[in-house]
């Protein structure tokens, strides 16, 4: 506190000051940006309490306020409820007696003073931190902010600061556990730590420093279980293990704008992958895509994707996905093997087969990374798609492996039954058959005995080379009918060629016997 108001600090206080901020010497005056990098524990959120309470009641903005005008201090988070934690630590603090007097009314996330002040939680937006009188900011866990989608980390700082402009000791506070090496919290650390300048400071100190009441046992526990994150979380070190799984580059390229939905199409194979919840009130999405595969192109499309917010009743929504599933003639649908075996009993009751994904979701995100990497991918135009492709985040793990989940406070739920749907499609092995059966019923060049031969074969090949589950068994029967019609088609064919050898071209248009 004393180095943010450059407060005259004493010996040891000026040493401390230093080992923690790299800096040669003691503020000259008032920070107006400060970064406070902290290990989890050390009491970042008393702090900042502390810091709102004394901003917002013992500090004169008289001159900075015209008739009328509110100043607000704003506390900002990736949450808004951990917004209210804060809220709550500064009530406490203005019940008492000294300060009790100057409370005009307190709201859910509002308190308003007498002095015109007004100490606000707000959503963590550029757009709804606009047009305010803007005192301080209080950014809690900023490391943890959003560094893209629709409102990233930078855009949001942006907006704020012309709201400072006009107020000569507004003050901008971060507090945060370090997380990524990336964000405006990772960006003031690397530009500004140990450097003497005089609008802003950085501060970094681990949590047993800060909190000496911090039982050893309980990090060296979390150093044993996961060394990379318990630097991140008691040492107050960036991780260098994490960066974002799918760059925004690729996901725009892939998106065809002013395509929301795709109608079935009679002839086309379709595919389906849902991610099952149970429809707690704020709980996960209840999600379903479909895609197929462009026989032309070969590219994956996205045809329609379905989410239901919580709360909802798990069998309506069965009940409803279902029915979009046969819309599209699909009678089996994958989905996340952690949900449990209720999916697999409701979807039959509408029937839907329910096959648990062999894969789990961070190994489903691995292997759709090379499809949008290749272009191999078309994209509906869904912004909270695009916003869940870019939160989330890749990991490496200790050994080398790699994991990808979404980032803290984000959701994945659209984007795993996405990119579920579409792994679906592209390893399907039906997508082979079509382009190498011959169509009987047009008119065209028929095969010698040796092709006729190899597509057999080829055929034969990709139907046992099909996994030996009930899944597929319905499909299996179908298309060994049709191999079937196609080779008593094809032997008709050859036989009438055979008995019409001393003709020039046959009575089907096929052309001439040395052409055949």
């Amino acid at each position: 506190m004393k180095a943010i108001f450059a407060l005259p600090m004493d010996g040891e206080e000026l040493e401390i000051f230093k080992r923690f901020t790299g800096r040669q010497s003691a503020p000259s005056r008032p920070y107006k940006e400060v970064f406070l990098i902290m290990g989890r524990r050390s009491g970042k959120t008393r702090a900042a309490s502390l810091l709102v309470t004394f901003l917002s009641a013992l500090c004169d903005w008289k001159d900075v306020l015209g008739p009328g005008e509110k100043g607000y201090i704003m506390l900002i988070a990736a949450d808004r409820r951990q917004c209210r934690v804060v809220l709550d630590y500064i009530r406490a603090f203005f019940r008492l007696p000294m300060l009790r007097s100057l409370v005009i009314s307190e709201l859910k996330e509002e308190i308003e003073l007498s002095n015109n002040v007004v100490i606000s939680v707000q959503t963590a937006s550029y757009r709804t931190s606009r047009n305010f009188t803007i005192l301080a900011l209080i950014a809690d866990e900023a490391g943890y902010w959003r560094v893209e989608g629709a409102n990233p980390a930078s855009e949001i700082i942006r907006a704020i600061r012309p709201g400072m402009a006009t107020v000569e000791d507004s003050k901008m506070i971060f507090l945060s556990s370090p997380y990524g090496a990336f964000g405006p919290l990772y960006e003031a650390y690397k530009e500004k730590f140990g450097t003497e300048d005089p609008d802003t400071l950085v501060v970094r100190v681990d949590s047993k420093t800060m909190n000496p009441t911090l039982r050893d046992s309980v990090i060296a526990r979390a150093f044993t279980e996961d060394p990379e994150s318990a630097r991140s979380e008691y040492g107050a070190e960036f991780r260098h293990d994490v960066s974002q799984a799918f760059p925004s580059e690729l996901i725009e390229a892939a998106v065809v704008h002013g395509r929301w939905q795709l109608p079935p199409v009679d002839g086309l194979t379709y595919f389906a992958f849902c991610d099952p919840a149970g429809g707690a009130a704020e709980g996960d999405s209840f999600t379903l895509a479909i895609t197929h595969e462009d026989k032309e192109t070969r590219q994956i499309i996205v045809d329609r994707i379905e989410e239901k917010r919580a709360p909802f009743f798990p069998r309506s929504v069965v009940k409803e996905f279902s029915e979009i599933l046969l819309q599209y003639q699909i009678r089996e649908v994958t989905g996340d093997r952690y949900a449990g075996t209720w999916p697999s009993s409701i979807f039959l009751e509408n029937g839907i087969s329910y096959i648990p994904s062999e894969l789990d979701k961070s190994k489903i995100y691995l292997n759709a990374i090379p499809l949008l990497a290749q272009k191999e991918i078309a994209l509906l135009d869904s912004k909270k798609l695009c916003q869940q492709f870019r939160g989330l985040e890749r990991k490496t793990r200790s050994g080398g492996a790699d994991t990808i989940d979404h980032y803290p406070n984000e959701s994945d739920d659209i984007v795993n039954s996405v990119c579920g749907a579409l792994l679906k499609a592209r390893n399907s092995k039906s997508r082979y058959v079509r382009d190498d059966i011959i169509e009987i019923n047009r008119p065209r060049t028929l095969p010698s005995s040796d092709e006729e031969n190899l597509l057999a074969r080829e055929a034969e090949v990709w139907l046992l080379d099909l996994p030996p589950d009930s899944k597929r068994r319905m499909e299996i029967e179908e298309e060994k009918k049709l191999h079937a019609e196609i080779d008593a088609e094809l032997k008709a064919a050859a036989d009438e060629l055979k008995e019409n050898e001393s003709v020039g071209r046959t009575e089907h248009g096929w052309g001439d016997k040395k052409k055949t």
